[in-house]
């Protein structure tokens, strides 16, 4: 028995949670500073007057600093080495040196009511500061970028987990009710006619049959398969119906060779191809057609299932009703975000559209 698999999404740190951190590092490079113009000053320098730098130099580094992280977010980190980047954040880092050892001397002054013109600039002094201002946006400028990445990375654990889940509700859901018992009784009972007027083609309706089960409750590694796999699976689906329906209804199946080995998610194409069948025109004594088609489209993969049925109107599985084609719809969303599409549609001439776009993906 298929169980779907139970996955918890690892911890996020809230907002809430990433202000504390920001004002924990802030703090400690207060207090750093704050120590270090204590022991610069070798006694000539009052805790009250190191402090004080401190906090003009703390908060001058964090208005600064805060920029750089939201810099981080435009320029994001490339996925190869790129001479542009890395000589974008080199002026970035002189810029940010100059500003942050110009800013806290000028807020520092202007606090205790003096003029900016009064000031002594010490050459030697400034010269240190902007050498510790380069490191300081290295720092800040790797932190942000690590944090953007991780947090990144979180997105796509859960995203991943959260297709694997539904993943494996799919598997479920393709044995109960694509495989249902009146599912099996039908073809059973198709089979067994067979056998008496033409064994041959019982014996290959079973093998059929057998590749069906064994495709729908293997275990799987991944929740991807290629899209030759699939393609075989929805043939040997189609070659079942055909003994339900008869020559009342005829199948047009066309892919393109070249997207064959391309990694798909497991049961994306049945599904439409039942609604085909079963909604389509189940009831439908003069049947009809269903043409069945996987292309390569812009660097996407589209599937496509015509038919010339009664159409959505008088479907139950349209848009916003049917697990099968909501369940889909979910898996699909959560592998590609917003470059999936599943979309159902009536047909100007009768009959049902079902339309499934998906990024094209090699092993």
């Amino acid at each position: 028995m298929i169980h779907p698999v139970s996955n918890t999404p690892p911890p996020v740190v809230s907002s809430r949670q990433a202000v504390l951190i920001v004002l924990l590092g802030w703090s400690l490079f207060f207090v750093l500073w704050t120590l270090f113009i204590l022991g610069w000053g070798r006694g000539e320098v009052t805790l009250a007057d190191a402090a004080m730098s401190g906090i003009f130099t703390t908060v001058s580094a964090a208005i600064l600093g805060y920029l750089v992280w939201r810099m981080s977010a435009v320029l994001a980190w490339p996925q190869s080495v790129q001479i542009r980047f890395f000589l974008i954040h080199l002026v970035s880092a002189f810029l940010f040196s100059g500003l942050w050892t110009g800013m806290a001397p000028i807020i520092g002054v202007l606090w205790e009511g003096g003029s900016i013109s009064d000031m002594d600039w010490d050459m030697q002094i400034y010269t240190w500061r902007m050498f510790m201002g380069t490191w300081l946006y290295f720092i800040v400028a790797g932190l942000s970028y690590a944090a953007r990445i991780s947090g990144r990375l979180r997105q796509q654990q859960q995203v991943a987990a959260r297709a694997e889940a539904l993943a494996a509700q799919a598997s479920l859901d393709a044995m109960r009710s694509r495989l249902h018992p009146h599912f099996l009784f039908n073809a059973l009972h198709s089979v067994s006619a067979l056998i008496e007027t033409d064994a041959e083609t019982a014996t290959d309706a079973m093998e059929k049959l057998g590749d069906l089960l064994r495709y729908a409750i293997r275990d799987r590694n991944s929740a991807s398969v290629s899209l030759s796999e699939e393609w075989e699976f929805v043939q040997d689906y189609v070659e079942l119906q055909r003994l339900r329906f008869g020559e009342r209804v005829h199948i047009d199946m066309k892919i393109d060779d070249s997207i064959t080995t391309a990694r798909v998610p497991a049961f994306v194409l049945q599904p439409l191809v039942e609604n085909a069948f079963v909604h389509g025109f189940g009831a439908n004594p003069e049947g009809g057609n269903i043409q069945i088609s996987a292309a390569f489209d812009a660097g996407h993969i589209r599937l496509q299932v015509l038919d010339d049925g009664s159409g959505l109107n008088h479907s139950t599985d349209s848009p916003g009703e049917g697990s099968g084609v909501n369940n889909l719809t979910a898996r699909l969303k959560a592998l590609y975000g917003e470059e999936s599409l599943v979309e159902l549609s009536n047909r100007n001439g009768g009959g049902t559209c079902a339309l499934i776009i998906i990024p094209h993906e090699e092993e």
